[in-house]
């Protein structure tokens, strides 16, 4: 039967023709059961209530930010520097749990015994540590690097102006106008606004290119006595820099090298398979689970002790 009249008017079901109040009821489609139901369009909730919840949970995670962690990604740097002295610290409380345990913790395997963990802890406490204070020297090699060639540009500069004014021949002005643009890091002549074509970098601003262009300047300045400047940007003033530059440049080489030396040795310490610091762990608390069985106090007591795992540790 047709929910619609001949004129267009809905029809009114007959137990629902009167409401208590006298008026007449109309159909309601969705509960009416009908076979188009399911094109009709879903009634959306209240927007306001939806405003007001999305502003309580709002409010709720800036409260409590730390309800939120759990969810987010951990920045793989951030996880990857920070997961091995946890490592290590949890290591060192199942170590001392296992010596609590004295003659009940029965162990065949010599990786697991108290000595082996012992040793095992003292080489990754140490290892934590040399690469702490091989990261500070790289910090210092670093400083000492930006302060060399900090003023780099500024320096070209004031000499490319005092240069082009010392008389000297147009051939050498344009050399001396073409170092200081690789200095600079940019273009002789600059491209034009609609230019669709692709075009080489024009930047050389590695520090290697950078010593290379004082050089070049160095070079020129020598060859023209006339260029008379301050003692700083002399000839003689830019060889004192370029030394300066080139050594600590070396010296950022030296300890960025001794750092990824010792971040390779820590991580063979901890995460090398089978007799690294995270599988040993692994391996006493499977120990401690096979003596005393799951439910036991001794294995509730290491089971939550967690031992994380770096990626690509099984290249290790």
């Amino acid at each position: 039967m047709s929910t619609y009249r001949k004129n267009g008017h809905k029809a009114f079901v007959k137990s629902q023709r009167k409401a208590k109040n006298g008026s007449k009821v109309a159909i309601d489609p969705v509960n009416a059961k009908l076979p188009w139901k399911n094109l009709l369009p879903k009634a959306d909730s209240n927007p306001t209530a939806k405003e007001s919840e999305s502003a309580t949970v709002e409010a709720a995670k800036k409260e409590n930010p730390v309800a939120e962690t759990t969810k987010e990604k951990k920045s793989p740097a951030r996880y990857h520097e920070t997961g091995f002295p946890i490592n290590v610290e949890n290591f060192a409380r199942l170590r001392q749990i296992v010596i609590g345990l004295g003659d009940t913790y029965v162990q065949g395997n010599p990786l697991f015994t108290v000595e082996s963990m012992e040793t095992i802890y003292q080489a990754a406490s140490e290892s934590l540590l040399s690469v702490q204070t091989k990261k500070q020297d790289d910090n210092n090699a670093i400083a000492q690097m930006n302060i060399a060639f900090e003023d780099v540009k500024k320096l070209s500069t004031q000499s490319k102006n005092i240069f082009i004014v010392s008389g000297v021949p147009e051939t050498a002005i344009k050399r001396c106008i073409l170092l200081n643009h690789l200095v600079q890091g940019s273009r002789v002549e600059a491209l034009p606004k609609d230019a669709t074509d692709d075009h080489i970098s024009a930047s050389h601003q590695s520090r290697v290119q950078m010593i290379q262009h004082v050089d070049g300047l160095i070079e020129l300045f020598t060859a023209y006595p006339q260029y008379n400047p301050p003692a700083s940007i002399s000839a003689a003033g830019w060889k004192v820099k370029r030394t300066a530059m080139y050594d600590t440049n070396q010296a950022g080489y030296v300890a960025s090298t001794a750092l990824k030396l010792e971040r390779i040795n820590r991580n063979l310490i901890i995460q090398k398979p089978v007799t690294g610091l995270v599988d040993v762990g692994q391996g006493v608390k499977k120990t401690i689970l096979g003596i005393f069985g799951f439910n036991s106090p001794q294995f509730a007591m290491v089971k939550g002790i967690e031992f994380r795992k770096m990626k690509g540790w099984q290249n290790l």
